[in-house]
């Protein structure tokens, strides 16, 4: 078989483009020391490997959102741990202002320690890690609550079918009472209020057809038809004191994240569940009510009402199991997400591995390869070279 020049030329030529191929292939996986990093390299791992990045990419998003759980439940955690302890001090108010030997004055220097954890518990109730409130539901970026007014009844002052509207604001306790029964709405009405616990009380009538009594710095408003009932005396029997409340102006539902497939977790707790306050109607929620109970220990304590001190005890304890067992559920929450970030963390872990196994070359086979492939690439780029400078004046 004759071989020409030009097939030798030709030959060398495909000879060296293909070492050079083959060892630019080896300097790409030297540089990003990965045995397949295109589908070209191996489609079947290809496969495996993308398949393994899409799980990769998951797990990590639940290690984010368990991270992300885990920090406004631990604030959860300790703002009702910081709650259980004020109520507890409320209870030693309560339990001192409920014996009947402490004078007007001692019970309003008690009220004074009252009315500043209630201060103390909103500010609990409404604790946010950065913009993320803990305990408004999911409305998450607002507050809890917010600071308003309430009313507290004795002995049925006023018989009304829906909430009271009080506008205006008051740093002390109003006492009202009114002179004589009737309806309200209807009847012309005499009344008087107290603002410092019934030393001084201030003469005031409502009009025929008008529902809004005017207390000074407030006003309570009730339905046409409310049946007020007058007191035994200046003091004594019917009325109600207009005192601080708390309104919630959350939502009714929890804020929920993904942290494993298939599993979310409430990171957010309604807060009405836990501290009770107003609905945005003005109506109480159900009892235990911790805000409530606290609003009417103030009221009492600034009016000197002993027998409504009492009151305000066993309820506070009953206010105290119910944010125990909130905080319980809290807890339960805060391990569940834990386990569940650690078990994720392993699994990450594991995927990354298997990727690692199917994707990233042996350094040490590397090593030798790649200096496999320079030596024989400079062979046959010295053989080419030879070749093809030979001619026939080589031989003469």
């Amino acid at each position: 078989m004759r071989i020409s020049t030009s097939q030798i030329y030709d030959m060398s030529i495909r000879n060296l483009t293909t070492t050079l191929s083959d060892y630019v292939a080896m300097n790409e996986k030297n540089s990003s020391l990965l045995e397949v990093a295109k589908a070209s390299d191996d489609p079947s791992a290809m496969g495996d490997i993308l398949g393994l990045r899409g799980e990769a990419s998951a797990i990590q998003g639940w290690i984010d959102n368990c991270g992300a759980a885990s920090d406004l439940l631990s604030l959860a955690d300790e703002s009702l741990q910081s709650a259980s302890e004020a109520i507890t001090s409320c209870l030693e108010l309560a339990e001192q202002g409920s014996t009947g030997t402490y004078s007007a004055d001692q019970l309003a220097m008690l009220a004074i320690e009252a009315r500043e954890a209630l201060q103390n518990l909103l500010e609990v109730a409404n604790a946010k890690l950065g913009s993320q409130a803990a305990f408004a539901g999911n409305d998450i970026t607002s507050d809890a609550y917010e600071l308003g007014l309430g009313l507290t009844m004795v002995d049925g002052a006023v018989t009304a079918s829906n909430a009271a509207v009080i506008t205006g604001g008051t740093d002390e306790t109003i006492w009202v009472q009114f002179d004589e029964s009737g309806e309200i709405g209807t009847d012309e009405l005499d009344y008087r209020y107290s603002t410092d616990g019934g030393e001084t009380w201030t003469s005031a009538t409502l009009a025929a057809g008008d529902t809004a009594l005017d207390l000074g710095g407030a006003t309570v408003s009730f339905d046409p038809g409310s049946q007020a009932t007058a007191a035994d005396g200046e003091g004594e029997g019917a009325g109600f004191m207009v005192r601080p409340a708390m309104t919630y102006v959350g939502a009714g539902r929890n804020t929920e994240l993904n942290i494993s497939e298939g599993t979310d977790v409430a990171i957010t707790t309604v807060g009405s569940d836990i501290f009770g306050g107003l609905d945005s109607s003005g109506e109480a929620y159900e009892e235990p009510n911790l805000f409530e109970t606290l609003g009417d220990l103030v009221a009492y304590l600034e009016t000197g009402n002993h027998d409504g001190v009492a009151e305000c005890l066993a309820s506070l304890k009953d206010c105290q199991v119910n944010l125990e067992d909130g905080l319980a559920g809290v807890g339960a929450r805060e391990t569940r997400v834990n386990y569940t970030e650690e078990s994720m963390t392993i699994l990450s872990e594991l995927v990354t591995e298997t990727k690692s196994g199917k994707e990233d070359a042996d350094e040490t086979t590397l090593l030798v390869e790649l200096s496999q492939a320079q030596y024989v690439y400079k062979s046959v780029l010295s053989t080419t070279s030879d070749l093809i400078g030979l001619s026939l004046l080589d031989y003469i």
